[in-house]
């Protein structure tokens, strides 16, 4: 990570990915026993996470300044108003992973978002 920052000065971010799958689709429960830190205190360059964080994850990844942000892909997926249940959190709408990839709407298109009833 050092020797990036002396060849890429201009590289304006770092984006890594923290495993937090067990094994297939599982996620792992309880404490991860690996983290992005090493990689974190090795660069000046801001860090954006990714890895299956659940909001209290990503707030308290932030607060102990193991990352810059936090970035989310699958909840983003199920949740096209991610932001907004981020912000009042509010639950999150699970994703089905089967429908990762695949060719028609299903899984992409046709997540609901939270209605006013729904917020926390």
């Amino acid at each position: 990570m050092k020797e990036l920052d002396k060849r890429v000065p201009g590289l304006a971010y770092i984006h890594m990915v923290e495993p937090r799958l067990a094994g297939g689709n599982a996620e792992v429960q309880g404490p991860i026993d690996h983290s992005l830190d090493p990689f974190r205190k090795a660069t000046s360059r801001p860090l954006l996470a990714a890895g299956g964080f659940k909001r209290a994850q990503a707030v308290e990844a932030i607060e102990k300044g193991h990352a810059d942000a936090i970035v989310f892909g699958r909840y983003f997926i199920s949740n096209p108003d991610l932001p907004k249940r981020l912000a009042l959190d509010a639950p999150l709408t699970k994703y089905n992973r089967d429908t990762f990839y695949s060719f028609g709407t299903e899984g992409y298109i046709d997540y609901s978002f939270l209605k006013d009833n729904e917020q926390n």
